[in-house]
């Protein structure tokens, strides 16, 4: 939804909208290749190096919604030159754990070892859904289910579903990796993303929706974050956690998105 309103300006460039391994209908790493953050910078870095290559000048923004707004400020703190703006949408960095080397990995082994055999066995097949309708209504659900008032609409909903699933004999699957809700074998603690946001160089802009997800106890932690950040602006938007897909927000997140004055 909100990739239309991004193109919509005259003087608009190009959008591009990146599926990682194991999401929407990219393909899935193999059996033995974890699910790691710090992966997804480097499909970024073969992402930005292409479209560079395809629109030579100023470096590309940088747009990220949740994981993905992790994953942008990684990048732009990886690489400050290759980023002119960085655009975080219910998000400020990659998430963070407590400092637990040995509980995260034997986490991580342990959910492998439990799972693998229910994911690549012969003949195992995703969960099935008698339409796409169904499914439509477990990823409404999902939302409704998550920390916090969220929701999303059945249009937004709709979208994410068409976007990672497909129809087979019987009904219809989603397409992304079940491995990529397991828990990790690595986390940054709290000061080691601290240490990430003061690395960007890249003017930030901070989007927070009113029924996001929501801060709690994290509150000072999110501020901190921002705080650390060397130039970055705050804006609330209406909406969930999904307000960047949502109709009835998209609109604004697509305005507050494309004002100068944050960058």
């Amino acid at each position: 939804m909100l990739c239309p309103l991004l193109l919509s300006s005259s003087s608009a460039s190009p959008v591009y909208c990146l599926d990682f391994p194991g999401h929407g209908r990219s393909g899935h790493k193999s059996p033995d290749s974890p699910h790691l953050l710090a992966d997804y910078v480097f499909y970024v870095l073969e992402f930005v190096r292409h479209v560079s290559a395809l629109h030579p000048g100023a470096p590309p923004s940088l747009l990220g919604h949740s994981m993905g707004a992790g994953v942008a400020c990684l990048f732009s703190a990886c690489y400050p030159s290759l980023v002119s703006k960085l655009v975080l949408l219910e998000g400020t960095g990659p998430l963070a754990r407590d400092v637990d080397p040995v509980g995260h990995v034997r986490a991580n082994a342990d959910k492998r070892a439990e799972s693998n055999g229910a994911l690549f066995g012969a003949g195992v097949r995703p969960r099935l859904y008698a339409s796409l309708d169904a499914a439509v209504d477990a990823r409404v659900q999902t939302a409704q289910r998550m920390p916090g008032e969220q929701y999303i609409s059945r249009e937004a909903a709709a979208a994410i579903v068409g976007g990672g699933s497909r129809e087979v004999a019987g009904g219809v699957e989603f397409t992304h990796d079940k491995r990529l809700s397991w828990p990790s074998a690595s986390y940054f603690s709290e000061e080691e993303v601290r240490e990430i946001a003061a690395a960007v160089e890249a003017p930030a802009l901070v989007v927070k929706a009113r029924d996001g997800w929501p801060a709690g106890k994290d509150a000072a932690e999110r501020a901190a974050r921002i705080g650390a950040f060397r130039n970055a602006r705050v804006e609330e938007v209406g909406g969930s956690h999904h307000c960047h897909a949502d109709p009835g927000t998209a609109g604004e997140v697509a305005e507050v998105v494309g004002r100068p004055v944050y960058y």
